[in-house]
């Protein structure tokens, strides 16, 4: 503990000693006695207490300094010193120095915005507290943080007699705190450099925003980015392609020194070495080697951090970071961040030679669709127009059908009509006869009654067949005719369904009876009629008629198709047509209704263009919204089942 009396010791070493006596100094062992109470002082206790006191003092990391009430220094501790810088010979003058009121010197500068609340403490009593102050000294290279508490020691009276004044260096602390503040910064910019750069699709305007951002963080002079890449010669040269400079600071950016730069040729092997395999380049450039000192100093750089970057495990380029006002040490938390940065900065240029590549590609693929769109656009309307012709080819085919199946109606018919047209001419021809030869009679007066008799009665019969053969063929040509508009048209119309079908069956005689033996068997019942379109009807039994005799009955002397008409509720009409022939193969039941299926192509005139059933799955499911199923068993039979939706009112 250094005092006054360390500088200037006095003649009695007790002087200091507070007075704990009655008065009388002859008393070497003084006590105090009264009627109630008598306690006895030793003062070899109250020297070690004080001898105690004096060296928790000496020894506390606090600096303590003793005033007394006027700011004259009484006394310091060993850490006041060292916070102050002083020496025992520089507080002489401090120790002697008399006052006689309290007063603020130009060392207690640092004060000033407390002057009015210590003049309270120093002359009222009580404490004061002050955080934190800044010093800046010439002695010291950075600034000095450091706390103070002053504390008033009043006599019985409150009178101040000295003020303690407790000063701890808070420097370390400060620095401390200012460094985590940094890192904290750095790591937020990190942060947003990662952001940016996911954010951004342009590489550039991203690494510039990026710069920018970690420049104002790190609170450096100058942040850039160069970019490695090998010469013909395979060595290697590094340019910057980017920069960010803070307000007042040169810019390098058209420096062309700085363009295409020869690390090794240039003498800056070292930085070639250590960047190429993963650390970094820091320090004062003013410690660099020789080599590498004139060219930073030509951009004003005093202090510098080199990161490299990688991309997929290739050292790619650096990311450096300048300050060129005043030099800075950089740590290894604000060295492990910026290399963060750095790895974001290398991810991204990754990400961004990858969508180039992948822009590239699909460039090259969008031309690939393009080519090959207006291919298939060329393909799709030939395509189409093929389509088209397919389906003007299919419609004429299905007209074909239709009018081949009422051809032969029309043959049909025909050889019908042939029949009692030709008896009706005979018997026509036979009376012609008979009359001319009763006129000439008659005219040679040889014409008897017995003669006029018989030819009466031979006029009657001829009249007769001609008259029921004519009837013949107009019931033929009528049931033709009907048949045949109602298949041309398809209008709707009131018919009875078992009439119906029976002139669609007499249409279809000629055929039937080409096919000798074969009987078709109507069961419907007399009165059930439909509002439909008996057309359809009509072109859906001719075919599926057809269809048994051409394929069901092929090289079979008989058979017997069965048609039968059941109500089988008060909306579904059903129709069954069956025919006792050879049957359909399993494997073919699948595909019976496609178009141009057929089982007898190849085999000649007969063997039909394969859209009869076709014709009849569309007919009932499109036309009459219907189903039609078929059933067979080869070599027994085969079944045709049409379910229709009906109107119960109709």
């Amino acid at each position: 503990m250094v005092s006054r009396k360390n500088i200037k010791p006095t003649q009695n070493p007790d002087e200091n000693r507070p007075d704990l006596s009655d008065g009388n100094k002859n008393n070497t062992e003084p006590s105090i006695n009264t009627s109630e109470h008598k306690e006895t002082i030793d003062f070899e206790v109250i020297r070690k207490s004080e001898a105690l006191a004096q060296a928790l003092i000496e020894n506390s990391p606090t600096g303590i300094s003793i005033r007394d009430r006027h700011g004259r220094l009484l006394s310091v501790n060993q850490a006041w010193k060292d916070i102050w810088g002083h020496k025992d010979d520089d507080l002489v003058n401090d120790f002697e120095r008399k006052r006689i009121s309290l007063s603020f010197d130009d060392r207690d500068g640092y004060l000033e915005p407390y002057h009015e609340k210590l003049r309270k403490v120093y002359e009222r009593g009580g404490s004061l507290e002050i955080p934190e102050l800044c010093l800046s000294r010439k002695t010291r290279k950075n600034p000095q943080w450091i706390s103070q508490y002053f504390y008033a020691l009043t006599d019985q009276k409150g009178k101040v007699e000295q003020v303690v004044i407790l000063t701890a260096d808070i420097t370390e602390r400060k620095e401390t705190e200012q460094a985590l503040r940094r890192k904290d910064r750095i790591l937020e910019s990190v942060s947003q450099v990662a952001e940016i750069m996911l954010a951004t699709r342009d590489f550039f305007t991203g690494i510039k925003s990026s710069l920018q951002c970690l420049g104002k963080a790190v609170d450096v002079s100058r942040v850039y980015v160069f970019q490695n890449r090998r010469a013909k010669n395979g060595e290697l040269l590094t340019s910057q392609i980017a920069e960010w400079n803070a307000p007042g600071i040169k810019p390098q950016q058209d420096n062309p020194d700085i363009q295409n730069i020869p690390l090794v040729r240039a003498g800056y092997q070292r930085w070639h070495d250590t960047l190429g395999k993963g650390d970094v380049i820091s320090g004062l450039v003013k410690h660099f080697p020789e080599s590498e000192i004139p060219f930073l100093r030509e951009q004003g750089i005093v202090s510098i951090l080199i990161v490299p970057v990688f991309t997929d495990q290739t050292w790619w380029g650096f990311i450096g970071f300048d300050h060129c006002v005043q030099e800075h040490e950089w740590s290894q938390s604000e060295i492990g961040a910026l290399k963060s940065a750095a790895g974001i900065i290398g991810s991204s240029i990754v990400r961004y030679i990858r969508e180039v590549e992948i822009r590239s590609m699909n460039e090259e693929l969008e031309d690939r669709i393009a080519w090959r769109t207006r291919d298939l656009q060329n393909a799709n309307r030939a395509l189409e127009e093929s389509l088209q012709t397919l389906q003007q080819t299919y419609s004429q085919l299905v007209q074909s059908e239709k009018l081949a199946a009422l051809g032969s109606m029309v043959a049909g018919i025909a050889h019908e009509i042939k029949t009692p047209i030709g008896i009706g001419v005979t018997a026509a021809s036979h009376l012609a006869e008979k009359t001319k030869e009763a006129l000439q009679k008659s005219q040679e007066k040889a014409f008897g009654s017995d003669t006029l008799v018989k030819f009466i009665e031979g006029y009657n019969e001829s009249a007769r067949i001609i008259l029921s053969n004519l009837d013949r063929a107009s019931r033929l040509i009528q049931s033709f005719k009907e048949v045949a508009v109602d298949q041309s048209t398809e209008q709707k119309r009131v018919f009875y369904i078992r009439e119906y079908f029976e002139s669609v069956i007499l249409s279809l005689k000629p055929e039937v009876k080409k096919a000798r033996n074969v009987n078709v068997e109507l069961n419907c019942e007399n009165n059930l009629r439909l509002h439909s379109r008996p057309g359809v009807f009509s072109q859906i039994l001719t075919n599926l008629i057809l269809n048994s005799i051409t394929h069901g009955f092929e090289n079979r002397s008989s058979g017997t198709i069965t048609i039968d008409v059941l109500n089988v509720s008060h909306d579904h009409l059903q129709i069954v047509v069956k025919d006792n022939g050879k049957g359909i193969p399993e494997h073919n039941l699948s595909n019976i209704f496609e178009p141009f299926f057929t089982t007898a192509r190849g085999s000649g005139a007969s063997a039909g263009s394969g859209l009869g059933l076709n014709l009849v799955y569309n007919l009932v499911t499109k036309t009459l919204k219907g189903t039609i199923q078929c059933d067979s068993v080869l070599g027994e039979y085969a079944t045709f089942i049409i379910t229709i939706p009906v109107n119960p009112n109709d």
